[in-house]
């Protein structure tokens, strides 16, 4: 019933994208993935900020 947003580094060398993308399929509640091409683990924000805080701002009107 809670909202998901899930942000991932395709570069990220700590935890696969592919981790995300698995959670992802198993949501059963609103839901989004996007995926930095060039951001590692945690870094979405400083590789992308001006999409990245796109993304969340969306996201938040969507599950208002």
């Amino acid at each position: 019933k809670v909202p998901v947003l899930l942000i991932h580094g395709k570069c990220d060398d700590f935890i696969p994208y592919q981790d995300s993308e698995e959670i992802y399929d198993n949501l059963k509640c609103k839901k989004e993935i996007h995926l930095f091409d060039k951001a590692q683990h945690g870094m979405s924000f400083l590789v992308e900020s001006d999409r990245y805080l796109s993304i969340l701002k969306e996201f938040l009107k969507k599950v208002k």
